[in-house]
């Protein structure tokens, strides 16, 4: 199989997009070009032999995530017991561990949460430990909105169905521990003895980009390296591991202490306990192993490509655990990797360190860049520039430093003070510049989910780009980075072109948030933005902002709201008004004429030149040829849910009527005076709450359709069972988000359907 590796990692590959497509598309293309390659003698028949056994036996092997797993096993127990297969992992107030259970031999999260942010653990869980835990086994909920973290799908890609939540560590009886668990403590006492001993922003570094332990990292630094695709930075890579290879045998060798055979040998023995010292991440895993493999053909003397070694590697990884497909730092590692040595020899054409570095930053951020945009839906474009700053500065200067300054600190601790000024003066001017560059703003692009069929079109283009380079064909390469980058643009307009248009009332529990997107996207529109109460800090929660809202839209490739028209000012609507006006563009404000803005209100529409339209009843607003009616209020109620706006307006060849937090006696006004409009999809106002929605108004309209925000077993006893039962009197279809989830509705010109988000997902 020498030199035909890749073609066995390929036909894994297609395997796994299979399962994650659910089409065999992928898998019949992928048989009939082996046989093409056998018939043109480009392979033996061993090798396509090999390449289908590996096509349909990974197919088995590689696990769905799309199987609900049942929770009948467990319900019946009230004690489980099985071996801790995960070190406690802390968080601000959260402490997990993964336990295997003995006869099912199913994974499950162990979760304790913390009464004080970053307290010590109250429970011990070494590695490797039998324990009995008393508690419930539940499955996870899955994501409830389009664009929403999926914690289930996260858990599920790790091997983990089931979830047991620790109630009091009494539950909680362990005994032995694994020779895994030593190796585990000395590194959870080396990152406690850099929390106690160095200064906070050089032991967040040190513990981020030596031992793969972020949690010390600011938020907004995360954050800000992410949205400028310098995350893989804080990712432990091959960047690290062949960096710290590099200084320990250069150290054995160049010392003289040892031979060179004996050198790498030593480093056989430090690779896998590095691995396990970093956190041993897929990003990790594959760096580790890489250079174990080569080391050892080293030894061996024997010959092995770099795509064979990647290939291997692959193979070994996946059969190791099949899950770690799943993960996108192995995604994101493996596709760069790839590309980096399908671009060797274009890479060995200069001799210039710096342009060598230019060319790596720009190969590794167009190979993921597809995945990114699928993960994130945001890319920098000035990012590769950024990047090849960034990278030179962090391989050169950074790493090597916290190397050096780890491994001398103990040692010597006099050096503390210099190293940290050095530290301090240098590193502190780099941030700030990429903060610098992200507050002063370049444009970025939102772009949303990119369609699989623009995704495969974009690697065509770039594999033929790459081989043009390689082969010194410079004029068809520029031709194919053109088509490249013209995907790119297609992705970025395709909802600029499309004629569907969309209405999506989100589910943020007990609160309104509905976001209507016109077709060609000639407007997008959000009638509410709730938020919840932070008991934690006594503050607006960000919340339903961060984790439903801004992932929703950014999903959708929307980074402009064209009228933010808010009800009135309760939290569960207005709530998250400011973090819209902040982090989106925001051209029009429409609130009712009795909406009492709060100064932060006001201070953030002066700056961000927010034009504000205060309406009543029988008041008419046309935004982006969008026509809506005003028909409430039409005095000034005393009653912040009775002065809500309500407005009606034609969607998708249907009448809708957006509510608010009306009360009956706004409902029979809307009957009284607008009485010739009909109404076809009804936004019921307060929750369903039995003051409002009333029996009369409903039997008049008989709408079509009615949509109930409401949360999930929420201590108000909404929607009232009495409301309820109006609705089905006139045989309309009620949709709720918290049996349905987010609901969408997806239009063409006149006609449209209804999607329950948790009845349509795969």
């Amino acid at each position: 199989m020498s030199g035909k590796w890749h073609i066995v990692a390929l036909a894994i590959c297609v395997s796994i997009c299979t399962r994650m497509l659910s089409t065999y598309a992928l898998m019949i293309a992928f048989i009939i070009w082996l046989i093409w390659l056998f018939q043109t003698e480009r392979i033996k028949q061993l090798h396509g032999a090999f390449a289908t056994i590996a096509l349909f036996v990974s197919y088995m092997y590689i696990p769905s995530l799309t199987e609900a797993p049942s929770t009948l096993y467990f319900d019946e127990r009230e004690h489980v017991t099985g071996k801790i297969v995960q070190e406690l992992n802390q968080k601000e107030r959260v402490v997990e561990s993964v336990f295997r259970e003995e006869r099912s031999q199913k994974n499950i999260l162990l979760t304790l949460f913390l009464d004080e942010p970053f307290q010590e653990a109250p429970i011990d869980l070494p590695y490797g430990a039998t324990c009995t835990i008393a508690g419930e086994v539940t499955t996870v909920e899955t994501a409830r909105n389009p664009g929403q973290f999926d914690f289930n799908n996260y858990l599920q890609s790790q091997g983990i169905s089931y979830q047991l939540i620790i109630k009091n560590s009494s539950d909680v009886t362990c005994s032995g521990h694994s020779f895994l668990h030593y190796i585990h403590q000395i590194r959870d006492k080396i990152i406690t003895f850099i929390k106690d001993n160095m200064d906070p922003f050089l032991g967040s570094w040190s513990r981020a980009l030596i031992f793969g332990d972020t949690s010390g990292m600011d938020p907004a630094v995360i954050e800000v390296f992410q949205g400028w695709g310098l995350s893989h930075i804080l990712a432990i890579s091959g960047l690290h591991v062949g960096l710290i290879v590099g200084l320990i045998y250069a150290v054995l060798v160049k010392t003289g202490w040892v031979t060179k055979e004996t050198s790498s040998y030593i480093l056989l023995g430090f690779i896998p306990v590095y691995i396990i010292l970093a956190g041993a991440q897929p990003s990790v895993l594959r760096a580790g192993f890489m250079v174990f493999l080569f080391l050892l053909l080293n030894i061996w003397v024997k010959k092995v490509s770099s795509i064979d070694g990647l290939s291997i590697i692959f193979i070994l990884l996946i059969s190791w655990d099949p899950y770690i497909v799943y993960h996108i730092g192995f995604q994101f590692s493996f596709l760069t990797t790839i590309a980096l040595l399908l671009s060797r020899k274009w890479l060995l054409q200069t001799s210039s360190p710096f342009w060598n570095v230019a060319q790596i930053s720009l190969i590794a951020q167009i190979s993921i860049l597809p995945l990114q945009l699928q993960a994130f839906h945001v890319f920098q474009p000035l990012s590769i520039l950024l990047n090849i700053f960034v990278v030179s500065y962090f391989s050169i200067v950074i790493i090597p430093f916290l190397f050096v300054y780890i491994f001398l600190f103990p040692f010597i601790p006099s050096i503390v003070q210099v190293f940290d000024g050095l530290f301090m003066a240098v590193h502190t001017r780099v941030i700030d510049l990429i903060f610098y560059m992200d507050h002063i703003g370049f444009p970025r692009m939102v772009v949303g989910s990119p369609p699989l069929i623009l995704t495969i079109i974009y690697y065509v283009f770039l594999f033929m780009m790459m081989i043009c380079l390689e082969r010194k064909l410079f004029n068809r390469s520029f031709f194919a980075a053109v088509l490249l980058v013209c995907t790119l643009f297609v992705m970025q307009v395709l909802p600029f072109v499309s004629k569907e248009g969309r209405v999506t009332m989100l589910d943020i529990g007990q609160g309104d948030a509905i976001i209507i997107e016109l077709p060609y996207r000639k407007g997008v529109f959000m009638i509410d933005a709730g938020a919840t109460f932070s008991f934690v800090d006594q503050k607006i929660s960000e919340r339903e902002f961060t984790h439903i809202i801004k992932p929703y839209l950014y999903s959708r490739g929307i980074q402009k709201i064209d009228a933010l028209i808010i009800s009135h000012e309760h939290l569960d609507h207005n709530g998250s008004a400011p973090f819209m006006i902040e982090d989106f563009g925001v051209d029009h404000y429409v609130v009712s004429h009795y909406y009492e803005m709060n100064d932060e209100e006001s201070q953030l529409i002066l700056e961000h030149d927010v034009e504000v339209h205060r309406l009543q009843a029988f008041d008419e607003i046309t935004l982006k040829d969008q026509h809506f009616i005003v028909v409430s209020p039409v005095e000034d109620y005393q009653d912040t849910n009775e002065n809500s706006l309500a407005l009606m307006t034609e969607l998708g060849g249907m009448n809708w009527l957006f509510t608010g937090d009306i009360y009956r006696r706004q409902e029979l006004f809307i009957k009284q005076k607008f009485s010739n409009h009909p109404i076809d999809i009804w936004k019921v106002a307060h929750h369903g709450s039995d003051t409002s929605s009333s029996e009369e108004v409903i039997q008049h309209y008989s709408p079509k359709v009615y949509l109930i925000p409401v949360g999930m077993n929420n201590s108000h006893g909404h929607p009232s069972d009495e409301v309820i039962d109006v609705f089905s009197e006139t045989d309309g279809t009620i949709f709720r988000t918290d049996q349905d989830g987010a609901i969408e509705y997806k239009f063409t010109d006149d006609r449209g359907t209804f999607s329950p988000f948790l009845h349509t997902i795969p």
